[in-house]
């Protein structure tokens, strides 16, 4: 069958009629079809939408942009001319949610940023319904609008389907330093259908063992202020020495904008090393209490929290040591996600991390503080932790130590394998070094492929990692199996 395309026709004048309560110039602004562009059915459609959209936020639920085009041959343009029809103001009426066995409606309800009585508008109805869905809690979120009791209402029915927020991690894996390691992790983001998040971890093995527990309250006696503590015991034994810190935190949050937060963490722990296989406690920084305060800064647009496939999210966390305690240091880092629709339904994925380290005193930092890479949440081709500076110990031995500044870049082709089942493959490419100083140390760089699943029991990972900068003493492949969500 032979399609003849035929001429290419321009937009001509555009102009615009009928019940007008903006002017002409604020109609155009930001309009999507322009004049002598070449002509869009697509972006026609679009800019229809988008100046219905302008009437409904000022109250007229039921108005409609009539487009008619008058098609001049002679000249290959089509002139338009929008006709609106307003109609009457409308106002929300019953607000019901539907669904949500699990979840309390009150969840849902502060998520809305519109409210029975309100005079009707769209952009704060689509934010609305944004919001539940970034929750995580709810696999799919749909609304109805059914007339009301009286004409100028409109009812709101918005339903959800609750998903597993529940989750039981299971890890095991096989290292050169901690030959088997087992790893269970028992969390739910929505406790009791409250909101609540918490979580409780345990990380075994030969050589380590670490114990934490988290509780979140987003939404502190009905406020808008956060809040949340954290404990924790850890005994890690990396391939020099065992670092055992016992601590916990508390923190406070409250939202700044519609999509920005920011959060406040008092941070006390203890600090000691044991089992030194290379040097001595004279080659390690830091034994001892650090106190220390901590600012976060969080700017969250992604559509979903727990499988975001459109948005970003940067965060900036600052942290002062040194309100008594034995240590005394500034160290920042920033974390910026990008997430864009892609082809063949997948997403394609950027993760970049910058860090800093600085002493503010004559004393040097902590060891544990300074940077390390490695490991399924950083290079994944290589084994965790195991990437940073080094140097030569008292009895002469290279001692890792970290750097004081990093970088990171993971990028992530992420794409739906069988859809019934929630499988998906991934392609990955990490770069990344952590140095010292300005001058940029040894980069790092591998790729790889993997499967994930969100199962019941939570995201489950299985991740092979190929260095392509391999050196001696480096495994060719490293394959890690972890119940833990991507970036």
């Amino acid at each position: 069958m032979l399609v003849h395309e035929g001429d290419i026709y321009r937009v001509g004048p555009i102009a615009y009629d009928g019940e007008l309560i903006f002017s002409i110039n604020e109609l155009k602004k930001d309009q999507m079809i322009q004049e002598e562009m070449v002509f869009n059915l697509e972006k026609l459609q679009s800019e229809v939408s988008r100046l219905a959209d302008k009437y409904k936020d000022e109250g007229y639920a039921y108005a409609n942009v009539n487009v008619k085009s008058d098609v001049r041959d002679r000249e290959k343009k089509i002139y338009l001319t929008f006709d609106f029809e307003k109609g009457q103001k409308v106002y929300f009426g019953k607000i019901n949610i539907l669904g949500n066995s699990n979840t309390r409606d009150k969840v849902i309800r502060r998520e809305l940023k519109i409210h029975e009585g309100d005079l009707y508008n769209e952009t704060r109805l689509r934010k609305s319904i944004e919001g539940i869905q970034a929750l995580g809690y709810f696999s799919e979120v749909t609304y109805t609008k059914p007339q009301g009791d009286e004409a100028n209402l409109m009812d709101l029915h918005i339903s959800v389907a609750e998903r597993t927020t529940g989750a039981l991690t299971l890890g095991a894996g096989w290292s050169s330093v901690d030959n088997f390691v087992a790893n269970a992790q028992i969390s739910h983001n929505n406790l009791f259908g409250r909101g609540h998040a918490v979580s409780f971890n345990a990380q075994l093995s030969g050589s380590s063992n670490r114990f934490t527990f988290s509780f979140t309250e987003p939404y502190t006696f009905d406020s808008l202020w956060s809040s949340g503590v954290d404990g924790y015991k850890t005994a890690v034994e990396t391939q020099d020495y065992t670092e055992l810190k016992t601590g916990g935190d508390f923190r406070v949050g409250h939202p700044i904008g519609e999509y920005t937060n920011t959060h406040l963490t008092y941070k006390l722990e203890d600090l000691e090393y044991d089992k030194i296989l290379k040097g001595s406690k004279e080659d390690l920084e830091g034994e001892g209490v650090v106190s220390s305060v901590l600012s976060t800064f969080i700017y969250d647009r992604r559509n979903n929290r727990f499988e975001p496939t459109k948005g970003i999210y940067d965060m900036l966390v600052l942290e002062f040591a040194g309100l008594g305690g034995d240590n005394h240091f500034f160290k920042s880092l920033l974390n910026a996600r990008f997430y864009y629709p892609a082809f063949f339904d997948g997403v394609f994925r950027i993760n970049t991390e910058l860090g800093m380290l600085a002493r503010t005193t004559s004393e040097e930092v902590p060891t544990t503080e300074r940077f390390k890479l490695g490991g399924v949440s950083s290079l994944r081709g290589f084994e965790p932790f195991s990437i940073g500076p080094k140097k030569i110990s008292t009895t002469g031995e290279p001692l890792l130590i970290g750097g004081d500044r990093q970088f990171l870049m993971n990028l992530e082709y992420e794409l739906p394998l069988i859809r019934t089942m929630g499988i998906k493959g991934v392609l990955f490419y990490d770069v990344g070094s952590a140095f010292d100083g300005s001058r940029v140390g040894d980069v790092r760089h591998d790729a790889g492929f993997g499967f994930r699943w969100f199962s019941p029991f939570g995201p489950i990972r299985v991740e092979v990692g190929f260095p392509l900068d391999r050196k001696e003493g480096e495994r060719k492949s490293l394959t890690q199996f972890a119940i833990t969500p991507p970036f």
